[in-house]
């Protein structure tokens, strides 16, 4: 430490400190003889300090729950009691690493570091502050959205077979080339598929182009030996054109099963349905299904 014993002031003046003017009653800074700023300003009613340096670190303690922290409001050292857990390991228990099998490892760059969640295709997710929670579930048109016609109830050729907005008519040549089609459909995503019924038949309207997948399954109970049956499904857009056609000689009079398959390369609006043709009374069990699924 430097003295001033026999030195001069004009000599020493620039290691001298002093207040930039005169009175505390604010916050003066304090300057070297030369009128050079050292971070440390002083008033009446306190000290302030630009930065503060310690040449060795504070001792600290688990058991002292008095700590002085920094108010950001008031720009002030301020006194808090903690809670007895503050210190504990307990209290700091996170998160630092997500991992996903097959995948590399999402780690926390900093303490307030942000995990962002992202929804693929068909998925959406979204949050509720006040709940605190992440709802992940499937969005919009998911990936195949699926349309199904079956018949509300057994019906028999002859009698009525058409079903028609939940109702059953009589259509023109019953037993000769019934139209069997479905008023009660189960569907996952309407703004893809569309059940559109008319005054003889029900059809599913596929609204956006895309490869389709037909399925047929019909249980049908044969009332005379020896009937034919063909099953027709049908495309429609200006003209019906025929996809596919099964044809089934059944010589018992019991029920019989006929079920297949087929893909259609769909443009906008094309509509898709199917015929039972016979040349002898059936009856068309209700359970018989008729379903349109879109793939792509």
């Amino acid at each position: 430490m430097g003295t001033l014993t026999g030195e001069k002031i004009k000599d020493k003046y620039g290691e001298l400190l002093k207040l930039e003017s005169e009175g505390t009653s604010t916050y003066k800074s304090v300057e070297t003889g030369k009128a050079e700023a050292i971070g440390l300003k002083l008033s009446q009613d306190g000290i302030e300090v630009q930065g503060l340096k310690f040449t060795t670190d504070p001792s600290t303690s688990t058991s002292e729950l008095t700590a002085l922290l920094y108010d950001n409001t008031t720009k002030t050292v301020v006194i808090r009691d903690l809670d007895s857990t503050a210190f504990t390991a307990s209290s700091f228990n996170i998160f630092k690493t997500v991992s996903v099998s097959g995948q590399s490892d999402v780690v926390a760059d900093e303490l307030e570091d942000v995990l962002t969640f992202a929804a693929g295709d068909g998925m959406e997710i979204t949050t509720d502050a006040s709940t605190e929670t992440v709802t992940f579930s499937r969005s919009g048109i998911y990936n195949n959205p699926t349309l199904i016609m079956r018949p509300p109830t057994a019906t028999t050729s002859g009698d009525a077979l058409i079903p028609q907005a939940k109702t059953l008519t009589s259509p023109p040549q019953a037993t000769r080339s019934a139209l069997l089609e479905g008023a009660d459909s189960h569907t996952s995503a309407t703004s893809n598929l569309e059940l559109v019924t008319t005054n003889s038949q029900g059809k599913v309207k596929v609204k956006t182009a895309g490869l389709v997948r037909i399925d047929v399954n019909l249980i049908i109970g044969v009332l005379t030996q020896n009937t034919d049956i063909t099953v027709s499904v049908y495309k429609e857009d200006d003209n019906p054109d025929v996809l596919q056609e099964i044809v089934r000689e059944h010589n018992p009079v019991n029920k019989t099963a006929i079920g297949f398959s087929l893909f259609h390369v769909a443009v906008a609006n094309d509509m898709y349905y199917y015929t039972i043709t016979v040349d002898n009374n059936v009856t068309i069990w209700n359970d018989s299904t008729f379903t349109v699924t879109k793939l792509t």
